[in-house]
């Protein structure tokens, strides 16, 4: 079995830190959507979120081009997280059962994507949390600019409001032109929603008569959402958060915050309200929301602490949401500077999730953003630290197994699957052993470990140590390359079982 390719890897890691939009649609929205067999608005605009090569602006103000770009639409809220190793292996299960596959190495890439993909929204992992929101509104509703207004003020409720989700992110209003309706009435109407709400407003126009014309539609409205709304609110943000937040934290600033936080628990004031100046510049429109008021509770500096979350108008959290940001635009330079000052702050709060979370895409970006040959010196002395850390506090002080297999198999497979010292593959190998020992998976899960330690040995041209019970399990017979390494994992799993 190969090791799968540094594209590979990227492209799966990639695929899981894309901007994530909440969609809110109306009835008859949804009618007309379902009409078309789909379940949902957001079922539908996924079919066509692979926007390709975008040309991004990093914190810099330098272009960049980001190859394969993609967004998720969200159809509904997601649970807290829960997974216990055992998911994992159910998932790993589902796959082996496709009998039509006849190469390990693509169950390996499938089961790697549902692990480092988690679909939850805990309060420490912000990639999760949405950058925007659709809120859709058909042509045949009675007044559209009523209808989209009550959406707003929905979303904007106290009881909608999430303390650890910012409720200021950009809301993009979708018109959908149903067919069946006048086009020149339709027309009109966009054009008064434009004028009440701004720029960031689309037209949609969907029938059930011409399928060739929707996908055409679709596409384009999904690519202008995407190219006009989505990546420029993000850059706005990047570069706000960049002048505001996180140059006060430089020099004396930095040590000046420190010291406010850990002893007069009074922290240094940064503008409180960087998404919703970066929504407006982009809507060309001012908002009427009021400023955010932290809710009651207990706090260490700005965590509070039984609850276990930052509030999301606090400095840590927009400044986490600042480096979340800036590795969706692939600036990873950026990203992996704000997460290394961001832990220290998380760790004097102990705020375990989010140091662990921090820690975790520390690692991964770093590795990311490398150009030349990885040293054993660089990971020693930057990557191991960062992802001992990370699986401690997953494991230890947050119980949460499957945060620490995605932090091991995310990095392990970067190293893996780029250029690197043989010691640094031989040190990678070991982080892949400390998956089996603290049993973060089972059955099937474990062959497929052990067959991926198999790998970084033989991809160095090594040896097992003769003491180890890896060079007994795992022979030649069942890691060598063929048409039926599948049902070889399933044997492999009987004879383990």
């Amino acid at each position: 079995m190969n090791n799968a390719s540094e594209r590979d890897v990227r492209r799966i890691l990639e695929r899981a830190f894309v901007p994530r939009i909440q969609i809110d649609a109306d009835e008859e929205v949804t009618t007309l959507v379902q009409s078309l067999d789909h379940k949902s608005l957001a079922e539908m605009l996924n079919s066509y979120s692979q926007i390709g090569d975008v040309t991004v602006r990093h914190a810099n103000s330098m272009s960049h081009v980001a190859s394969n770009f993609v967004i998720e639409f969200l159809a509904e809220e997601t649970p807290e997280y829960t997974a216990a190793p055992d998911d994992f292996e159910g998932i790993l299960a589902d796959i082996l059962s496709d009998t039509s596959r006849t190469e390990v190495n693509g169950v390996f890439e499938e089961w790697l994507s549902s692990i480092v993909s988690p679909t939850d929204k805990p309060p420490f992992e912000t990639l999760n949390h949405p950058v925007a929101s659709v809120l859709a509104v058909s042509s045949k509703t009675q007044d559209p600019i009523e209808a989209f207004r009550r959406m707003i003020e929905k979303s904007c409720a106290p009881e909608s409001i999430t303390p650890y989700i910012s409720n200021d992110y950009l809301r993009i209003l979708l018109f959908v032109h149903d067919e069946d309706t006048l086009a020149e009435r339709a027309t009109l109407e966009f054009e008064k929603i434009k004028q009440e709400f701004g720029s960031c407003c689309f037209k949609l126009s969907l029938g059930t008569s011409n399928h060739v014309v929707n996908d055409e539609n679709i596409s384009q409205a999904v690519k202008d959402i995407t190219l006009t709304a989505v990546v420029p609110f993000m850059e706005e943000c990047l570069r706000i958060w960049n002048e505001q937040v996180n140059s006060s934290r430089q020099g004396l600033a930095s040590r000046l915050f420190t010291v406010s936080k850990r002893y007069l628990n009074t922290p240094v004031k940064l503008n409180k309200n960087v998404l919703r100046i970066a929504a407006q510049n982009i809507t060309k429109k001012t908002s009427n929301a009021q400023d955010p008021i932290a809710p009651p509770g207990t706090t260490r500096g700005n965590y509070y602490v039984d609850d276990r979350y930052y509030f999301y108008a606090s400095s840590e959290a927009q400044l986490r949401k600042l480096a979340d940001f800036a590795v969706m635009l692939r600036d990873y330079k950026t990203a992996f500077s704000i997460l290394d000052a961001l832990k220290k702050d998380f760790l004097s709060d102990k705020a375990w999730g989010y140091l662990a979370a921090a820690q975790e895409m520390a690692a991964v970006v770093y590795l990311a953003s490398r150009t030349s040959m990885l040293s054993l010196k660089s990971f020693t002395n930057t990557i191991e630290p960062l992802l001992d850390s990370a699986v401690y506090s997953y494991i230890s002080r947050c119980h949460l197994p499957g945060r620490a297999l995605r932090a091991i198999l995310s990095t392990v497979e970067l190293i893996a699957s780029s250029e690197c010292e043989p010691l640094v593959a031989s040190q990678a190998a070991t982080w892949l052993l400390k998956v089996d020992t603290e049993s973060l998976v089972g059955g099937a899960g474990v062959v497929m470990i052990r067959q991926r330690i198999a790998n970084l040995y033989v991809q160095q041209n090594r040896q097992y140590p003769d003491s180890s019970p890896y060079a007994l399990i795992l022979t030649p017979h069942y890691v060598s390359p063929s048409s039926s390494s599948v049902l070889k994992l399933q044997t492999t799993t009987h004879i383990l079982a």
